[in-house]
């Protein structure tokens, strides 16, 4: 055998390495495909390093995921459980002018891959400026939410992401000792019973609480921590001036809202239960826009005690 003899190899095979060395240099990135999303464990405050993430190597995820872009390809995928009702998300091609996703575009989704995901919303960048960003305030604390990030022009290119998840900031001050927003609340109170919240009247089409909320909502706190055996439902409730469906989901937002803020001044969970009315237990049936503001509310039904 003549060792100093040098293998030969047919064109067909030097392809064929060639290509696999390629799949090995530009392999898919860990996190192309939805049930392989990367995981935000903080989105209260979280942004990814400059060029930590790429679109390079992605495959498509199907047009059937969203609606809004015009193509769907060389996606990627990022998973976060939410902690507030107010999301910003903020996606910036880096690097190199060469290595930068120059028009990143991204879509937001509810659900998580092993059941039904929906669609919330989807941003472009402009121009190929890099850059895209999106605020949303009706998001839903505990819930899975899922965002795709991809090239407009199915390019590719690095990337940061960022992503700031928090409730709005409410005062904390309790009100003067001589003003009392519920006073049923001060008297013995019985399971059926049901309050009205005063001056706890949202904006339409929102979810967010108000300063303006945190006296009387600090009342109920003190009542379920002075009756640790008492249990209530926080019901939401609309205007009539939407469709069925929106009301209902609105509304559900609402007492949500509340029960988290409940939550956060320590009261415990097995104490609140949330309820959805929509506009189907209205205070005012006429069209008039100051009685349909007042229909935005929230009450407690004193459950047990």
């Amino acid at each position: 055998m003549n060792h100093g003899s040098k293998i030969k190899m047919s064109p067909v095979w030097w392809v064929m390495l060639l290509v696999l060395a390629g799949v090995r240099a530009f392999g898919q990135p860990a996190n192309d495909l939805c049930n392989s999303a990367y995981v935000i464990e903080n989105p209260a405050k979280w942004c990814s390093e400059p060029q930590q993430f790429t679109t390079t190597g992605a495959t498509p995820s199907g047009s059937s995921i969203a609606t809004c872009f015009a193509n769907f390809g060389k996606d990627v995928w990022f998973r976060f459980t939410a902690v507030g009702t107010i999301l910003k998300i903020t996606v910036r091609g880096t690097g190199r002018y060469s290595e930068m996703l120059h028009d990143p575009e991204f879509s937001l989704f509810r659900g998580d891959c092993d059941g039904q995901i929906s669609l919330i919303g989807c941003v472009r960048s402009r121009n190929g400026r890099g850059f895209a960003a999106l605020r949303r305030e009706d998001i839903v604390p505990g819930e899975t939410y899922l965002i795709t990030v991809q090239d407009a022009k199915q390019r590719t290119g690095r990337f940061q992401l960022c992503i700031s998840n928090y409730s709005p900031k409410v005062l904390t001050k309790r009100q003067p000792a001589d003003e009392v927003y519920l006073p049923e609340l001060r008297q013995k109170m019985r399971p059926g019973q049901e309050i009205v919240l005063p001056k706890v009247h949202f904006d339409a089409n929102s979810a967010v609480i108000k300063s303006s909320f945190v006296p009387v909502l600090f009342e109920v706190v003190r009542f379920l921590k002075a009756h640790p055996d008492a249990v209530i439902e926080v019901g939401g409730h609309t205007n009539s001036f939407c469709d069925d469906d929106y009301c209902m989901k609105l509304s559900a937002r609402r007492a949500q809202a509340i029960a988290e803020f409940l939550y956060d001044k320590g009261v415990r969970r097995q104490q609140v239960q949330t309820k959805a009315y929509g506009k189907t237990r209205p205070l005012f049936t006429s069209h008039d826009a100051a009685r349909q503001a007042r229909n935005q509310r929230v009450t407690i039904r004193i459950l047990t005690m």
